[in-house]
């Protein structure tokens, strides 16, 4: 009897494990210290834990006096969350790890260029905390460049003068914010914190951490949020490598790396591989990316107001108003490997086709993409289109060929009259 063919989810869980496990084997290696650092923060896990609510979460969130949160640096997703977590708890201090320990901001005062070591904007980084360019609380950062283990002793002392002042929420490191270390460190100077790791990779194997917005409380005071999975921070750990002010460096190492992953996805899914390079236009760009082809780029006429991807209609390449991330390494090595798949002889008919292969395969690759339907509504009428076509093709759970074959053949007239409607294209 035939084995029967993997269905188009399974495909592409094995293509995303293979670039798991190429971007892990890329990390260097840690010194001794460092491993050992790290270590007892995996060991952090091991603990018994249970499946809570977000409810529960945010009882407990809003009743402690000092909260301890974890940061992925080169993830905005951590600094999102925590944000977010903030404007409903209204702490009165907000202290963070990669603010210079020399910047100071009072409640209400107006921010001005302040950047993070990473040298990110301080205010695009954490948007909500600012309301009308003014400080929503008072911002402290802690800051040393020194060993890990001096720089939770320095932050320690940074939050130890903070909690006299009333609520603090504090946000640094992943390892930091392990048992044994600033927690530890707090504890030995009489104060408690509560801790909130934010997707941690250890829980990610643990079967009932893959539920959306799952929520696991190991006791009162000791948390997790998992809302990404690991392989999204492997993406933005090796792309934040990229990112220097040389643009032309950073756009063609992310070529590269979206040609790499074209070429794992043709394996995966039993297509030719792509013939094209992939160019990325970075946001100052804008107009040369668009060219002639502004109509069927949805007439979008203002770089400063798109804050999405966007993808040419007839070529390899697209437009990064941001850093990449993983959602767009995928969706832009989607586009390179079927390019030249859905050629019709209407335009915005192969577009249509194009976008829902994009969104498509994202679905299936990041188990937590369909969490971003509200966030589409901040994008054209066409992707949030494509992305619920897409939504409804994973769920029939078909094999790759069939899959395909789907998106190729039906016909979308109804989608496209109403993607006419909204552009005003006859």
């Amino acid at each position: 009897m035939p084995k029967p063919n993997n269905s188009f989810r399974e495909d592409l869980e094995s293509f995303t494990k293979l670039l798991h496990e190429q971007w892990k084997s890329q990390e260097p290696l840690l010194s001794k210290e460092l491993d050992e650092y790290s270590k007892n923060w995996e060991n952090n896990f091991s603990q018994p834990y249970y499946q809570a609510t977000s409810k529960e979460l945010h009882t407990a969130l809003s009743s402690t006096a000092l909260l301890l949160a974890s940061d992925f640096h080169p993830l905005s997703k951590s600094q999102e969350q925590f944000s977010l977590l903030a404007a409903r708890a209204n702490p009165k201090i907000i202290v963070l790890e990669l603010l210079s320990a020399d910047i100071h901001l009072k409640k209400g005062e107006q921010v001005k260029a302040e950047k993070l070591v990473n040298n990110q904007l301080l205010i695009k980084t954490y948007p909500h905390f600012f309301k009308n360019g003014r400080a929503s609380y008072e911002i402290w950062g802690s800051w040393k460049s020194c060993s890990l283990k001096d720089r939770d002793s320095f932050a320690c002392n940074v939050i130890e003068r903070a909690h006299k002042h009333g609520k603090v929420w504090a946000q640094f490191g992943d390892w930091h914010i392990a048992d044994k270390h600033l927690p530890l460190l707090l504890y030995k100077k009489n104060i408690n914190c509560t801790t909130l790791h934010i997707s941690p990779e250890p829980l990610w194997e643990k079967k009932e951490s893959k539920t959306k917005g799952c929520v696991i409380k190991f006791n009162q005071n000791k948390w997790a949020l998992v809302q990404e999975a690991p392989i999204l921070r492997k993406a933005a750990h090796i792309i934040s490598t990229f990112y220097t002010e040389d643009t032309d460096f950073y756009t063609e190492e992310v070529s590269a790396m979206v040609e790499d992953c074209a070429i794992k996805l043709a394996a995966a899914l039993n297509v030719p591989q792509p013939e094209s390079a992939f160019e990325i236009h970075p946001q100052e760009q804008w107009e040369s990316f668009v060219g002639k082809n502004r109509n069927q780029l949805l007439r979008e006429t203002k770089s400063k107001t798109i804050k999405n991807t966007i993808f040419h209609p007839s070529q390899a390449s697209a437009w990064f108003p941001r850093i990449a991330t993983f959602n767009d390494i995928i969706q832009a090595s989607t586009h390179l490997l079927f390019k030249d798949y859905f050629q019709f002889a209407n335009s915005l008919d192969t577009q249509y086709r194009m976008s829902i292969t994009r969104q498509l395969v994202n679905i299936c690759c990041n188990p937590f993409y369909l969490q971003k339907e509200d966030s589409l509504k901040k994008k054209n009428i066409m992707e949030q289109l494509a992305f619920r076509r897409a939504k409804t093709i994973a769920q029939k759970g078909l094999d790759t060929k069939e899959t395909i074959k789907i998106i190729k053949d039906s016909n979308w007239d109804y989608d496209l009259q109403l993607v006419r409607a909204k552009i005003g294209v006859a």
